[in-house]
């Protein structure tokens, strides 16, 4: 069993490796085979068709950032206000975070998003229909965010251009070394911090 895990991880790590190299067009079982070093048949063992392989592939990188959302969560203080926003934040542009030193060296923080991004587009792209669990998801984190009556719409307008901003990044209609991005992090970190502070009376 643990041979066959293994196995799994190994081929969605050679679907992320195609879909970085080759774009979201070129997820097929054919070049996805040769990334992971197995014959088709082999590929086809372990998920019966393409289909089944962009789910598997959809769930694992949306269970990784979760799961670095949430140790990231656990490290803000319990009585921070706007805490969502803020760690979600945070896992985006680690580099720019605040109390972020812990996490300087674990470069997943970044790939965890953008992997995660890289899964919706290609999801998207092939199968439509992949994507309800994560509308359904979305849905959650905007009830979430919005159930806070003070800050909750700054939350959303914070996740919104969080969210394209990413989104542009993975597609490419902003590059990486865009001297803008440092300054988009810079903005988008100090706006969130800034509603972690209690409303001053009157102000809202």
């Amino acid at each position: 069993m643990n041979d066959s895990l293994s196995a799994r991880e190994r081929i969605l790590e050679a679907s992320l490796a195609v879909v970085r190299r080759d774009g979201p067009a070129g997820f097929t079982m054919d070049a996805i085979a040769r990334e992971a070093g197995l014959s088709k048949g082999g590929l086809f063992h372990h998920f019966a068709s393409k289909e089944a392989l962009l789910a598997a592939f959809l769930e694992f990188y949306t269970q990784r950032a979760f799961h670095l959302v949430q140790t990231r969560l656990k490290a803000l203080a319990p009585e921070g206000r706007a805490r969502l926003i803020r760690t979600m934040i945070a896992v985006a542009f680690p580099e720019h975070a605040p109390s972020a030193a812990e996490f300087q060296d674990d470069i997943a923080f970044m790939r965890s998003h953008r992997d995660f991004m890289l899964g919706m587009v290609t999801a998207g792209m092939i199968s439509p229909e992949l994507l309800a669990p994560l509308r359904a998801m979305r849905t959650r984190i905007w009830s979430e965010l919005l159930s806070d009556p003070e800050t909750g719409e700054d939350q959303l307008l914070l996740w919104l251009a969080m969210h394209g901003f990413w989104m542009a990044r993975t597609i490419g209609a902003i590059l990486p070394d865009d001297p803008h991005c440092d300054t988009v992090a810079k903005l988008l970190i100090s706006r969130a911090e800034s509603l972690a502070a209690p409303a001053k009376e009157g102000t809202r």
